[in-house]
């Protein structure tokens, strides 16, 4: 009995060494949210995560091959440089280099040369490269702005505002090549305004949200901001942290091609270019009419501007050296909005008619605007004699609240049937060779349901004269 006593202490006594030495080891460190597909080019696509404050140093690798090759077990991964998350926000951007266009890789995410698993597959997939050798190819990507993702402590009291994450599962389940963000993808609340550490916070929670670590993993992300991914509502130029806030919405959104000052850029995809404005960073305040030139004079919209001459030119200069059938202007605001409420730029008049002259002067053919913002979509159709109509497809929201004021306001150009008030997202498909060519708009609610659709032949967007 004593020998069998013996047996069983010493049993239980490796049994807690054991135990013990396995307690103490350190969970596997592990991003606070992404993986996310960044900017994505023919040879090159940028990875994102964010990760926890550490107190010892970490590296990170990402391994990846061509998803072709993995269906031969002998194929080999390429491996990045090793990179560490920046010290202040925990904010990592890796850039995967040399890619093959028109290839869909699998990736691996190594910290300290040990990968870490996800319930959901790591993909990307490289830009087409078409050009010279077939006709441009068929395209599938998704639209959305006002994602209001709740935090109790800091919301404003009354009823909670976010609600339906369901949405970013719908989202990946339609399968879009990519996602266009168009403001308000990010809302600053009255204790993150006046501090930076507190607009890392808002960027960080939001980004952290558990319903949208799949979708933002699945495909690439490009974006653009509002009032409330950049300041107070409604802000303007003026806002005193407004240089923070570009450089931590830069952080958040890697993209390459960012000016100096600013967001304003374009992208190209197949016969398709987006050209992402910036209606915050050179903005006059929606109510300052005070014409410098004329002080006694408070003539509506003289002098004003949403987007600054600096950005007019560019995009002049980028929509006349623009080689895409497709043009889509990606803004926060509404443009072709005829309601002088709000933001819309119909508040803006000089902005407003120097593009539209533009476009028409110049002949610039395949424009579409697309915005966020208002917490309805709509689609709003601006007829011009006859030259072909500038379309203007408004999708809000994905998960903020909704706006039911907005159905009665005096919009003189929206197809009366297009307004919807509810939480959606825009899913766009352009297919089709030459004259057959076809835009088809989808706005799809919380759970996928297509609630309106509208089609748009490409030939119907050629008349500029």
């Amino acid at each position: 009995m004593n020998k069998m006593n013996s047996l069983l202490h010493g049993f239980l006594c490796i049994l807690f060494v054991v135990s013990s030495s396995i307690s103490s080891e350190p969970k596997a460190f592990r991003p606070i949210s992404g993986p996310m597909v960044g900017y994505t080019g023919m040879r090159e696509v940028q990875i994102w995560t964010e990760w926890p404050k550490s107190k010892q140093p970490i590296s990170v690798q990402i391994q990846y091959r061509d998803k072709e090759k993995s269906k031969n077990p002998s194929s080999s991964y390429h491996l990045s440089q090793v990179f560490e998350p920046k010290h202040k926000s925990g904010t990592l951007t890796i850039p995967l280099t040399l890619l093959e266009p028109s290839k869909t890789y699998e990736y691996k995410i190594l910290v300290n040369q040990k990968e870490i698993a996800f319930d959901y597959a790591l993909e990307f997939k490289t830009k087409p490269l078409w050009q010279w050798r077939k006709d441009p190819p068929d395209v599938r990507f998704a639209i959305g702005s006002c994602n209001y993702i709740n935090d109790p402590a800091y919301d404003r009291l009354g009823k909670i505002y976010g609600s339906g994450y369901e949405i970013f599962a719908s989202i990946q389940k339609d399968q879009p090549e990519f996602f266009v963000w168009m403001g308000d993808n990010v809302y600053l609340r009255e204790a993150d305004w006046d501090s930076e550490s507190g607009i890392y916070y808002r960027y960080s929670h939001t980004r952290r949200n558990r319903e949208m670590q799949s979708m933002l993993a699945s495909m690439f992300h490009i974006a653009t901001w509002d009032d409330h991914d950049f300041g107070p509502n409604d802000a303007s130029s003026s806002y005193g942290f407004r240089d923070s806030v570009e450089r931590i919405f830069k952080e958040y959104w890697p993209d390459p091609s960012y000016p100096k000052k600013g967001l304003y850029r374009s992208y190209t995809w197949s016969d398709i270019e987006f050209f992402l404005l910036d209606n915050r960073t050179f903005r006059t305040a929606n109510t300052n009419f005070y014409d410098l030139e004329k002080p006694k004079s408070f003539q509506k919209s003289k002098g004003r501007s949403a987007l600054g001459r600096k950005q007019k030119e560019w995009l002049f200069n980028a929509l006349s050296d623009s080689q895409s059938k497709i043009k889509f202007i990606v803004l926060g605001g509404q443009f072709i909005n005829s309601a002088q409420v709000y933001e819309n730029l119909s508040n803006y008049e000089e902005d407003r008619n120097e593009i539209l002259d533009f476009i028409h002067k110049m002949k610039i053919s395949g424009v579409i605007f697309l915005s966020g913002d208002r917490h309805h979509s709509e689609i709003s159709r601006l007829d011009r004699g006859n030259l072909y109509p500038i379309y203007e497809w408004t999708i809000s929201p994905l998960t903020a609240g909704l706006s039911s004021t907005t159905q009665s306001e005096p919009n003189q150009y929206r197809i009366p049937d297009s307004y919807i008030l509810d939480r959606v997202y825009g899913l766009i498909e352009i297919t089709g060779i030459g004259k057959d060519r076809m835009i088809r708009l989808s706005t799809k609610n919380t759970y996928g349901k297509e609630l309106y659709k509208f089609e748009i032949p490409l030939a119907d967007l050629k008349k500029t004269e």
